[in-house]
């Protein structure tokens, strides 16, 4: 697919190209088409016609998979990360998922408020922002709710861009104020920038050391120093709206209002006039799909500088020598201990000549710093066990990561202190509440925390009736998805697993106000608030689920706590027997 290139031109006339063979196929699209998608799939395209209309096409086919009308005006979309939904945002400020195998929405529509410039998926498909006015609102994405993160600024925001570490984002308001964030929290990172005003574009560096913005006077560079402060590295005048960041990281190539392409060397701060008028086609046309515009050259024009390109390539391209330029830009990032761009160029340099077993070995090293780098900080302020509590209130001590008054998913006063001040309303059975058990899922990788995906061996020792766990889950997930299990292991080596089925024994602990209290086998034993939910209208809640031991006569050695690679992350709480 690396050689097909969907094509939406000034007419609205949508088409495919083969690069290599010249093959033009059109597609019949009534009305003009004003908007182009590419599927991450690499298998199809999506356009926005009229109002409200989307069309779904499968290029290499050249026949329309479907039609959905939204019935609103659309003013932004994106494909989900899978390739299977799609993200709609719309005039009236309501955003919507749309799932393309039945065309029905998923989820509730997510009212953002002004109109939506820019909705955007995280890159674990968990979460999804929308833009709209001055502020950037953060939604889960399976139950389309609110998230507690959200970032204002003084002026209506004009871009949002996402960094591939997934941990930080970056947004642009008209009047040009610039904030780099935390994806978490919300909370910007450094002070804020000042860039152009009316900013046309703004895209992230593959490696994350560079932004650029486009403006009305043209294109301006920040690059990261060694402070973590952003400053601007160059200005290019005199650029026309066409610029992209090469996918390795080493360069930008610029499309002049001149007429001339123009290669920036982000290592070496130099600009290198290219050599081939059609080196910027075949940028695009790597892409494999793109939505850029091109109004200036025909389709013969582009198939033939793409010939011309595959015959000319430039001696500085070359395999080896690409290799060569990343390893001697990650031996700088590692010694700046910059550990997400070093494992970037050194991953790139083992592409490019797997034989350097030291690359190699380098690249392992900065991949380990930078997980060490993201875990979750040390719990020191875990209250002490109270003193009247057995040892059926199991002692999680051991495996607490995070205390109830912590923020520990990030957010601040996103914590469960108010259970801390009110206690479980009053049972018959004790609970040692003082800690969190949290497990790691794809989702709070990309944010940044490096939860575990097992806690094994918390020891029991005692035969029980019946356990009884405090539990919950971060991110949403489809109805009765395992997202984890306890494994229950007895001295005589046998073990028993519990499925965690969301929605049916184990919830998400942000919810709304109306959510039911009573789940399929869990019932929610606790609901309140905290700082972050209340700014967003939003409640928290536990769960306690019972789990009925089919080997009452066995001494259970121990229990295993296991996340099943969801993006729904399973904590534990307490757990007490009977």
């Amino acid at each position: 697919m690396g050689d097909l290139l969907a094509v939406l031109d000034a007419q609205g006339r949508l088409r495919s190209i083969h690069t290599l063979s010249g093959q033009v196929r059109e597609f019949t699209h009534e009305p003009p088409a004003r908007l182009l998608l590419a599927d991450p799939t690499a298998r199809s395209v999506l356009t926005v016609s009229g109002e409200d209309r989307l069309d779904h096409w499968d290029v290499q086919q050249g026949r329309r998979l479907s039609t959905l009308m939204v019935g609103r005006k659309v003013t932004s979309a994106q494909f989900h990360p899978k390739g299977d939904r799609v993200l709609v945002g719309s005039a009236d400020g309501t955003a919507e998922v749309l799932s393309l195998s039945d065309n029905k929405v998923v989820g509730q529509p997510m009212h953002h408020g002004p109109t939506l410039r820019q909705v955007l998926w995280f890159s674990d498909g968990g979460r999804l922002l929308t833009v709209g006015g001055p502020q950037v609102r953060f939604w889960e994405a399976t139950s389309t709710q609110p998230s507690p993160v959200r970032l204002v600024h003084s002026s209506d925001i004009h871009h949002v861009a996402l960094f591939a570490d997934g941990a930080r984002g970056v947004s642009l308001s008209k009047d040009g104020e610039m904030k780099v964030w935390d994806a978490i929290s919300g909370e910007v990172l450094g002070p804020v920038l000042k860039a152009d005003v009316n900013p046309q574009s703004l895209s992230v560096s593959p490696d994350g050391l560079f932004i650029g913005v486009g403006s009305s006077y043209g294109l301006t560079l920040w690059a990261q120093g060694t402070d973590g402060l952003w400053t601007v590295r160059s200005r290019h005048p005199g650029w026309d709206g066409s610029w992209i960041f090469s996918r390795n990281s080493l360069e930008v190539w610029v499309s002049r209002a001149d007429g001339v392409v123009v290669r920036l060397d982000l290592m070496e701060h130099a600009q290198t006039v290219s050599p081939l008028d059609g080196a910027w086609v075949e940028l695009v046309a790597g892409r494999e799909f793109s939505g850029d515009h091109i109004e200036s050259l025909s389709l013969e024009q582009m198939t033939t500088h793409r010939h011309r390109w595959m015959t000319s390539l430039p001696t500085d391209s070359t395999p080896a020598s690409l290799a060569e330029r990343h390893a001697q830009r990650a031996e700088v990032l590692s010694g700046r201990q910059q550990w997400f761009a070093a494992n970037h160029h050194w991953s790139e340099a083992v592409k490019g000549d797997p034989r350097r077993l030291e690359w190699k070995h380098r690249r392992d090293e900065a991949l380990s710093n930078l997980r060490s780098g993201r875990a979750v900080p040390a719990l020191t302020d875990l209250p002490a066990r109270a003193p009247d509590l057995t040892a059926n209130q199991v002692d999680l001590s051991k495996w607490f990561n995070a205390g109830l008054s912590n923020a520990w998913l990030g957010g601040s006063g996103n914590d469960l202190r108010e259970l801390v001040a009110a206690g479980l309303p009053q049972r018959t059975l004790a609970f040692d509440l003082r800690g969190v058990v949290q497990l790691g899922s794809p989702a709070s990788d990309n944010l940044g925390r490096s939860f575990p995906r097992s806690v094994e061996g918390i020891k029991i020792g005692q035969r029980a009736l019946r356990l009884q766990f405090i539990h919950g889950a971060a991110w949403d997930a489809i109805h009765r998805t395992r997202i984890g299990s306890y494994r229950v292991r007895y001295q005589d080596g046998q073990s028993r697993e519990v499925d965690l089925l969301f929605g049916e024994n184990i919830g998400n602990w942000w919810c709304t106000p109306q959510s039911s209290r009573r789940f399929g086998a869990a019932a929610v034993v606790w609901q309140g608030s905290n700082e972050a939910s209340r700014n967003v209208g939003m409640e928290i809640r536990l769960f306690q689920m019972a789990w009925i031991n089919p080997k009452p006569d066995q001494i259970i050695d121990s229990i295993d706590f296991i996340a099943a690679g969801e993006s729904s992350a399973p904590f534990l709480i307490a757990l007490s027997l009977e």
